[in-house]
């Protein structure tokens, strides 16, 4: 014990030495033995009253367990070192400002000069007023000096007191407000709503009581001999750890009074004038917003009351054997390494009066035992007037000292069995960590025994925070989803993205957690005073955050993680895994289905080996991002639909030679869309053929497709998205990070900006290979055509039709649009504008550059200008020819359109037969 560093060590080795030592005796069959045994337990007994009952550590050198004065100190949390950039250190002062106060970044402690009365001898008055609910302001009597307010009026009449005469009369204020950090308390709430405070008081003020330091003590200002003490002029200043650093908060002493029996603060059962509770909560809940406040979880509370690390742990979810689970905080609780509280989830009235839970409401774990080889928890249910769990604890566990009734500890039973009836041995273990009850133990009203298995099964939640200083190295970075924009979700890539590394490997641990701002409610446009929109309170969102080896570079997809955390409503979320020794991991900060918002966050690491903490590295320097939407004319379908070329396209301009990253987005997530990039010169594409397709995204998937493209040349390319089938209508995001200067625009939609005329349809007959009609142009007129195969006019007379799948994109099936049957024969086809017929012909415009096919949307024209004066020499024709051996067997019938510059200027006759003249 005397190598100990800390009088918690030490009392935490006495006990197991006792523990050892009484093992050995119920062992031993020599008396000899025995007796020295029986001496040693004496003599362990009484070093652990010592240090016990000592009010330092070192102890002096008089005292039998004295140590070495250069003894290692007890170990500190370890702070972030990185430099913040301009930009962390706007938001973290942003930060300081939400609401009407203002909470700047702690840099040292307060002088004691704060907490003089002022030269007219007046109290300290905080200009900010703490809201209540509709229900507390209906019970408030007034809100009053903690001198009076923590002896409630009613109780003052009960004692007798005159009226208006206060306990100060009698007693003076030194006498009545206690600010002792060591006593034992039994703190609850009761008309105060926020039970997640509560609880977490009561779990950080039950490790205290085990010997442990009270995490409170350093926090609470004003001081004397480093404890908190009764402020001169009501003034108090308490350092809590929100918005990503430790920050100032200022509070009075004025606490709300109820006009009955009710108390609307924190209160200690057993000592009604302690303070500090009640000033701990009214600071707290003065940065979330007022005592209506409804309480979030502890993991959060503890986080920013102590900065202990936070740690969610679902139990219906949770994929950790119970055993291992149970394993990893028995241990650290023995050792006062972890704060455990507990949540349950919504229960129905029938299921509370069922169970003896509250619905949705926070508990304490004030102790862990085992028996049995079965796991227990103490309970404590912080409401003044709440009842405790009415199950029961199945064998093998339940005994004449079941834990559900206080049961005895082994180490007391052997020491009975044995007769060493030591009182120093029920002194030492009563409420040391993993030690077991005293016999016949009376529990406090709301406080209960019950094993884990059913701790599991009737709790949502197990909230978990662990002491900072289990870590050496810890490095935080600040930064923020930018979701104050048209999009509802940030697409993956455009998550915020970091590198982190660890010298030499080991756990690490992730932290992610989301900041209180002004920002957060003006951007989502919730200024008034509603629950959701209050200051402090945090709007709905999911959070998470992804990691890949990858070199710490940005990533765009999210497949490929190699760890991952929960993604969670909460505000935080935590990861713990294994990095290996200087290898750098990409990790994204993600944020989903919020509202449009700016949400800053905080991100740490924790580790035991220097860590490194910056953002990911990004080559792609260059972003271009547009909205657009399929809709009715321009959800065209993928590759194998006829009107695939609808689909919207873009321009995409690349300056130099470089990699691109394309990303389709449909944030809807109700169809799977698709992504290419193909070799179009920024025009539109109506059908794709392999050799054309530079990138593309791959099968159809939902709600999101990425392209990568390394190595394209400059040029001007086009851009398709689609969706698998035609006619789904959604909007959708479509965005492209390059290494390069891009250019990024819509294409204007099929025929935009045209007059399109529908002609008579034009027909093939049996033996027909070509048909045309006249054309008389009347003015200058731009003149584009498309013409499409009409299955249900075609009469088959044999002959194989063509399909297509996305496999082989370059040979389309007709599709019967009207559901009649797609049977026919298929020609490969071209349309062209002639001037001349025979050896004079001369072809101005002509479809897949004068190629025949079979695809639909290769039947079609750029679009070319047509004059009068060409009619000078010859006729103009528009001839549609097919390719069908040396005898048409089938008679095929086409759509044709036109698409005019202007509506008039251009006459069209009627389709006839065509023949060359003979040469």
């Amino acid at each position: 014990m005397s190598a100990a560093p800390t009088k918690d060590e030490a009392l935490a080795m006495a006990v197991e030495a006792v523990e050892l030592a009484m093992s050995l005796l119920k062992l031993s069959l020599s008396s000899s033995d025995r007796a020295e045994l029986m001496a040693t337990c004496h003599a362990l007994l009484q070093e652990a009253e010592n240090v016990k009952k000592s009010n330092g550590w070192p102890l002096s050198s008089t005292s039998s367990v004295s140590v070495p004065a250069a003894v290692e100190k007890t170990k500190k949390a370890p702070a972030s070192t990185r430099i913040q950039t301009r930009a962390e250190q706007i938001l973290l002062l942003k930060g300081s400002l939400f609401g009407s106060d203002k909470f700047v970044m702690w840099e040292s402690a307060p002088s004691p000069s704060e907490f003089s009365l002022a030269p007219d001898g007046s109290l300290f008055e905080d200009a900010a007023k703490l809201d209540l609910s509709e229900f507390q302001n209906g019970i408030l009597e007034c809100w009053s000096r903690a001198e009076d307010a923590l002896v409630p009026t009613s109780m003052k009449k009960y004692n007798g007191l005159p009226p208006g005469q206060s306990l100060l009369d009698i007693d003076g204020p030194a006498s009545l407000l206690k600010m002792d950090m060591d006593l034992k308390v039994d703190l609850v709430q009761d008309a105060a709503c926020d039970c997640s405070v509560v609880a977490s008081l009561c779990a950080a003020t039950a490790l205290a009581e085990k010997g442990f330091p009270n995490i409170f003590a350093s926090v609470i200002y004003p001081k004397a001999n480093n404890r908190p003490v009764v402020s001169t002029n009501g003034k108090y200043i308490v350092r809590l750890n929100f918005n990503g650093s430790f920050r100032k908060v200022v509070i009075d002493d004025y606490l709300p009074v109820s006009r009955d029996h009710r108390t609307l603060h924190i209160v200690d059962r057993n000592n009604r004038t302690l303070l500090w509770p009640a000033l701990l909560e009214k600071a707290y809940l003065k940065v979330r917003g007022g005592y209506d406040f409804p309480g979030s979880n502890c993991a959060l509370d503890l986080w920013t009351l102590a900065g202990w690390i936070p740690e969610q742990v679902f139990t219906q979810d949770n994929e950790q054997p119970m055993a291992d689970l149970w394993d990893r905080i028995f241990t650290s609780f023995r050792r006062g390494e972890v704060l455990v509280t507990a949540g349950t989830g919504k229960l129905d009235k029938r299921s509370e009066e069922h169970l003896g839970l509250e619905s949705q409401h926070a508990y304490a774990v004030l102790n862990l035992k085992e028996e049995d080889h079965r796991k227990f928890f103490l309970i404590k249910n912080p409401w003044s007037k709440g009842t405790s769990w009415k199950g029961t604890i199945s064998p093998p566990s339940m005994s004449a000292s079941s834990p559900a009734t206080g049961s005895r500890s082994s180490l007391l039973d052997e020491a009975l069995d044995q007769n060493v009836n030591f009182p120093a041995l029920v002194s030492l273990t009563n409420g040391q960590p993993g030690t077991f009850p005293r016999p016949n133990e009376q529990l406090t009203p709301g406080t209960f025994w019950i094993d884990m298995e059913n701790l599991l099964q009737n709790f949502e939640t197990i909230y978990l925070n662990w002491k900072p200083s289990l870590f050496t190295s810890r490095q935080d970075i600040h930064a923020a989803w930018n979701l104050a924009t048209e999009s509802p979700a940030l697409l993956f890539s455009e998550q915020p993205q970091f590198m982190v590394k660890s010298k030499d490997g080991g756990p690490m641990w992730l932290l992610l957690c989301r900041h209180f701002t002004n920002d957060t409610l003006e951007s989502a446009g919730l200024k008034d005073s509603t629950s959701l929109g209050k200051t402090g309170r945090l709007l709905p969102g999911y959070i998470g955050f992804y990691i890949y080896e990858n070199n710490g570079v940005r990533v765009f997809e999210r497949e490929g993680y190699c760890e991952r955390s929960e993604i969670v409503s909460s505000p935080q979320t935590l990861l713990r895994f294994e990095a290996r020794p200087n290898v750098s991991y990409a990790v994204v900060a993600f944020c989903e289905d919020s509202l449009s918002a700016n949400y800053p966050f905080t991100l740490s690491a924790f580790g035991n080996s220097p860590i490194e903490l910056e953002r990911a590295f990004n080559k792609f320097v260059v972003n271009a991002r547009v909205s657009s939407c399929w809709a009715q004319g321009t959800a065209g379908g993928s590759a194998r639909s006829p009107t695939f070329g609808s689909n919207p396209q873009f321009r995409l301009v690349v300056r130099h030679a470089g990699s691109l990253v394309i990303t389709l987005q449909e944030p809807s997530n109700a169809h799977n869309i698709n992504v290419r990039l193909v070799h179009g010169k920024g025009k539109r594409i109506f059908v794709i053929r392999k050799r054309d397709v530079i990138g593309d995204s791959g099968d159809y998937t939902n709600s999101t497709a990425i392209a990568h493209v390394a190595d394209v040349d400059p040029g001007t390319y086009t851009v398709i998205a689609s969706t698998f089938e035609p006619d789904k209508y959604a909007d959708f995001f479509l965005s492209v990070d390059s290494t390069v200067p891009i250019d990024l625009s819509e294409l204007p939609r099929d025929g935009a900006g045209r007059v399109c005329r529908r002609l008579a349809r034009a027909t093939f007959n049996f033996g027909d290979n070509k048909v045309a009609a006249p054309l008389v142009p009347r003015r200058m007129i731009g003149v584009g055509v498309v013409a499409s195969f009409c299955p249900g006019g075609a009469s088959s007379l044999g002959g194989v039709r063509s399909t297509a799948s996305e496999s082989n994109v370059g040979s389309q099936a007709a599709s019967n649009a009207d559901g009649a049957s797609n049977a026919g024969i298929r020609s490969p086809v071209r349309i062209t504008i002639d001037v001349g017929r025979g050896s004079g012909r001369k072809i101005l415009l002509a479809s897949n550059n004068g190629e025949f096919t079979d695809e639909d949307g290769a039947l079609r024209t750029d679009e070319v200008t047509l004059e009068s004066r060409m009619l000078q020499a010859n006729d103009m024709w528009l001839v549609l020819e097919r390719l069908s051996g040396s005898s048409a067997a089938s008679q095929e019938v086409y759509n044709v359109e036109l698409r005019l510059d202007r509506e008039t200027g251009l006459d069209v006759g009627a389709w006839r037969s065509w023949r060359d003249p003979l040469a």
